[in-house]
């Protein structure tokens, strides 16, 4: 497994990139630190930095919201921080880069689905579809989320804060922005994966048409005014 040293990483600042700008050749996995129960946790970097993906870094670009989990999860195994998992839709570009680079963290870490103890679950999960982690409790560093409501952006955190501003709604309802980290490989005892976690995200309501219908004493009063149509031979 190729990797960076352990301290390294802390003297280059963490920043943004744009998927199409992520270099393959340039992947790297290392230790970042000791979880609570005194296993090493790794994590990918690209140019020796942590890899935070800008996934909407044009004006114009916004991201589907596909589903959403209704209550936070833990979010590492054997760990208390909770997040909300929140599937989004990516464009077959953006997809095919987050595959290359799947492929090539799975190289890194010499996995091989021939004789694998566990089971690689992929950040693409078909379809376009990738799951997002806002963070939401029990962290010290909670995923920032902005509203657009009125014309203004609201910011907050956590689960009341996320409630107050869907107001009877759901994410789904909602385009958003956002940054994601690829935080760390999660190992449990049967599967690996790549944490995709939310370091910002801004939420916009998807615009729609507005319905004019009919109120109950209108319908009323058509019901009456049926009972006096002329009858057709």
């Amino acid at each position: 497994m190729a990797q960076i040293p352990l301290d390294s990483y802390k003297l280059l600042p963490a920043m943004a990139i744009t998927l199409e700008s992520t270099n393959i050749l340039n992947l790297t996995v290392s230790e970042v630190g000791v979880l609570a129960n005194e296993t090493s946790l790794l994590a990918p970097f690209h140019n020796g930095r942590k890899i935070i993906l800008d996934l909407t870094p044009n004006e114009d670009d916004w991201l589907e919201v596909l589903e959403v989990n209704g209550d936070s999860m833990v979010h590492h195994e054997g760990e208390t921080t909770k997040a909300l998992h929140m599937a989004v839709r990516l464009s077959d570009n953006a997809i095919d880069k987050i595959d290359a680079i799947e492929k090539k963290i799975r190289i890194l870490m010499g996995y091989s689905v021939l004789g694998a103890k566990k089971a690689w679950y992929g950040m693409h999960r078909g379809g376009g579809k990738v799951i997002l982690n806002l963070v939401m409790s029990d962290s010290a560093t909670l995923t920032p989320l902005r509203f657009l409501q009125g014309g203004q952006l609201n910011k907050g955190f956590g689960q009341a804060f996320l409630n107050e501003c869907m107001d009877g709604t759901n994410l789904k309802d909602f385009y958003c922005k956002a940054k994601v980290e690829l935080e760390c490989i999660h190992e449990t005892s049967d599967t690996i994966s790549i944490l995709l976690t939310v370091h910002s995200v801004i939420f916009a309501p998807v615009p729609k048409r507005s319905i004019v219908d009919f109120t109950d004493e209108e319908e009323a009063a058509v019901i009456r005014a049926a009972k006096r149509l002329k009858y057709r031979f």
